[in-house]
């Protein structure tokens, strides 16, 4: 197992900061190697830009894709300065293998993505999204924020080979309405004319449909991805918060449970996804929403897994709710039905839940709740 530590030490005024990627024996706990994260890359307007350990924040899921860890930052919350960095370890021997920073000549463009992970294709391209940040793609800069990028890792060497930006980012960046406070999603290979597509949701709960094999770019005039929901998902309003959090896909269904608004389901047709929601639940979520987890017994029996998240200011108690995977109108199951028998500990942000092995793994604040069939 894979994980990255911050570690602080020294004393008052003259503390230094570091992150460390461990890799941990999950049998018995030990760690087998670390190794402290520095990175920098080149800048046309400062010579060299450096990961700086105390404002950057590991924001997304780490991911191992070919015998490589990759890790991508943001930052706490909007405390300046940050970067969007990703950054890869060889899975073996931590040697650094790659860096690539999302705005090396400006500032922000962090990877949010609201628990969600980077994605990795079968040809070992990685997806992500970026945040408000500083964007000069459209005239050879450097600079990605408000954008979905694909990265070519060829030896581990990480390089820009894609990319997608919405015609208003100006506009996103203003608000402060980040494309990536939503994961991305790659669909299995699709029947039609785009085998290979994903999805990525922003706040303002719009959800973008892209071909992966030609992401779109930039155009002033008219997107060049393949469909926009705009809003569809979620209450889009300002300052609310509303962002559409990271899908889940299952047999040509996808599950959305954007802030502010219900969970829904979209059918996935000729490889595009449909513009109005095949079927919609009347549990209305507030910020931030959840990102859904399906189990399944094959290609039956499927079951929406969302953990409600908006009492996290408040220390209330997080809520697993479980959905029929035919139709999500369709409630089988939530933590509060039973007293406290199954009460969920203080609800944390952007928890994902977790299916392995015939159990569902519920992350809070303190303590982590294992749902499985009772004897």
């Amino acid at each position: 197992m894979f994980v990255v530590a911050r570690t602080k030490t020294g004393t008052t005024g003259k503390y230094t900061y570091y992150q460390t990627l461990y890799a941990v024996d999950i049998t018995t706990g030990a760690i087998l190697n670390s190794v402290q994260i520095q990175a920098s890359v080149s800048s046309r307007r400062n010579s060299t830009v450096s990961f700086d350990t105390l404002t950057e924040n590991q924001r997304p899921a780490l991911l191992l894709a070919n015998g490589v860890v990759y890790i991508a930052w943001a930052s706490h919350c909007d405390n300046k300065p940050w970067r969007g960095w990703v950054i890869g370890y060889n899975e073996t021997t931590l040697q650094q293998s790659g860096v690539f920073s999302t705005t090396p000549d400006g500032i922000d463009g962090g990877i949010w993505q609201g628990g969600g992970g980077l994605a990795a294709d079968a040809s070992g391209n990685i997806f992500f999204s970026t945040g408000n940040g500083t964007f000069d793609g459209d005239t050879g800069g450097p600079d990605y924020g408000d954008s979905v990028l694909k990265l070519t890792a060829t030896d581990g060497v990480l390089s820009l080979g894609d990319s997608f930006t919405p015609l208003d980012e100006a506009n996103l960046n203003l608000m402060d309405w980040d494309v990536a406070s939503g994961g991305v999603m790659l669909l299995p290979d699709q029947v039609g004319l785009y085998p290979h597509v994903m999805l990525a949701g922003g706040k303002g709960s719009t959800v973008y449909e892209l071909n992966r094999d030609a992401l779109g770019g930039f155009n002033t005039t008219v997107n060049q991805n393949l469909l926009t929901l705009p809003a569809t998902i979620g209450t889009e309003v300002e300052g609310s918060g509303s962002r559409a959090a990271g899908p889940a896909y299952w047999q040509e269904q996808v599950y959305y449970s954007a802030s502010l608004g219900y969970p829904m389901q979209f059918s996935i047709q000729n490889s595009l996804i449909s513009t109005i929601p095949a079927a919609q639940s009347n549990k209305h979520f507030g910020y931030p929403g959840g990102s859904p987890t399906v189990s399944a017994n094959g290609n039956s029996n499927g079951i929406v897994w969302i953990v409600e998240t908006d009492k996290f200011g408040s220390n209330g108690n997080a809520v697993l709710r479980a959905f029929d995977g035919a139709s999500i109108s369709r409630e089988l199951y939530d933590s509060t039905q039973k007293g406290t028998r199954d009460a969920a500990g203080p609800a944390l942000k952007f928890v994902v839940p977790t299916v392995a092995n015939g159990k569902v793994y519920v992350g809070t604040q303190d303590e982590l709740d294992v749902y499985g069939l009772l004897p």
